[in-house]
């Protein structure tokens, strides 16, 4: 809204455009510009910061944009001011009054640390013009990418742990939760951490492990639920109300580890016969999520005696995903091979993806080979800026609370 530029222009009308406050009856006094109702931008520059001030300032005046969006529809990598200029045709500049409701059903998720929002979450509220104010509604779901498996997605080891789901870098908003605000889980640790310089090959796409540096096979963290960080550092602000669930994502299960078996024969290089055969364990679990998250790995033991005792080599199952808050994915199995004079290589499990907030299981060994190793540990529901506080009323909230 505008103030007329010339013209008859009361009391009331100014009380209207600049519409957050002002006494009855009226007064001037309360609405130099840069106080608490008057932006200070370009088209509030002849009304006065102090002093003398009359009607006549305040033509062509500008209070805040009072505007509101709706979400009926699901949408990934959300940023609210770009929603707000796309939509509203917004300038980015003027102060806004902003409202965001998101409704029930509807799902914001994001495409995980590999994505250009800021911490690479789903939902972004980054700060706005001075006087402004943002108040989200949430009856839907804001939901963290679940971890990705490093080999599927070609990136590198931080990518197995979930990301977060909501950053709030405005101090002037007010969350009133109604649905859920979750992270990511964890995806489930390889099965060895070795095997990547066997020179197996990826049974999905093709590539060949060799060369490839070695990663840990520890499950994926889960994600932080929201992350208040402010530049201002407000004392609490923003302010959040939690009526239903703000949830930390659940660490991804850990990878089986592989198992030895004696083969009869002799290795390539000549020498006493008796080769080891390695079979992965299992892939681990996706942690617990909205987002589908992948699980573990599959992995490839190489066999240096392909003519005895057939196909001497297993590998580990993909870990199961978890989604629509269903429990955690479960750990894959890694596969039996029959082994030179028909010795069976077991693989061991992969540990499951733990509950929101908490951390994944252990993978499980193979038959003679090491307990795989731990998950990942469970998100944070909530982590503030060093500075900030906020206030919570009532609610679920699964993870650590900073």
């Amino acid at each position: 809204m505008t103030l007329p530029s010339s013209g008859s222009l009361t009391l009331s009308q100014i009380q209207a455009e600049f519409g957050l406050g002002g006494s009855n009856p009226i007064s001037l006094s309360e609405y130099y510009r840069g106080g608490s109702y008057v932006p200070n931008i370009a088209a509030n520059n002849n009304i006065p910061t102090s002093g003398t001030i009359s009607i006549s300032n305040f033509y062509s005046g500008q209070g805040r944009i009072v505007a509101t969006l709706t979400a009926t529809s699901n949408f990934a990598n959300f940023n609210l001011a770009t929603a707000a200029q796309q939509v509203l045709g917004w300038n980015q500049v003027t102060p806004i009054d902003l409202t965001l409701n998101i409704n029930s059903g509807v799902v914001i998720n994001g495409t995980g640390s590999y994505s250009a929002q800021a911490y690479g979450a789903s939902f972004v509220i980054p700060n706005f013009p001075n006087g402004s104010i943002v108040t989200i509604n949430n009856s839907g779901i804001i939901a963290g990418a679940g971890g990705l498996p490093i080999w599927l997605g070609g990136r590198t080891d931080a990518y197995i742990s979930g990301s977060i789901a909501l950053v709030v870098q405005f101090s002037n908003t007010v969350i009133n939760n109604y649905g859920y605000i979750v992270g990511g889980g964890g995806a489930g640790g390889h099965p060895s951490q070795d095997l990547r310089q066997s020179g197996g090959v990826d049974p999905v796409t093709g590539t060949s492990f060799m060369g490839v540096p070695q990663i840990d096979n520890r499950g994926g963290n889960g994600g932080i639920a929201m992350i208040i960080a402010p530049p201002d550092l407000r004392i609490d602000w923003p302010r959040i109300y939690n009526y239903g669930g703000i949830w930390g994502g659940g660490g991804g299960g850990g990878g089986g580890q592989y198992q030895g078996v004696i083969s009869s024969c002799a290795p390539p290089e000549g020498g006493e016969a008796g080769y080891e055969v390695r079979a992965p364990g299992g892939g681990g679990g996706a942690g617990q999520t909205y987002d589908p998250a992948y699980g573990g790995y599959f992995a490839f033991g190489r066999s240096a005696c392909p003519t005895d005792g057939g196909d001497q080599s297993g590998f580990g199952g993909l870990g199961g995903n978890s989604q629509n808050f269903s429990a955690p994915g479960t750990g894959g199995n890694g596969t039996t091979r029959n082994g030179a004079n028909g010795a069976v290589a077991y693989g061991g499990a992969g540990g499951n993806g733990g509950t929101f907030g908490n951390a994944g299981g252990a993978g499980g060994a193979g038959e003679g080979g090491l307990y795989g190793t731990g998950g990942g540990t469970g998100g944070q529901a909530k982590l503030t800026a060093s500075g900030t506080s906020t206030t919570v009323v009532q609610g679920d909230t699964r993870g650590d609370w900073a």
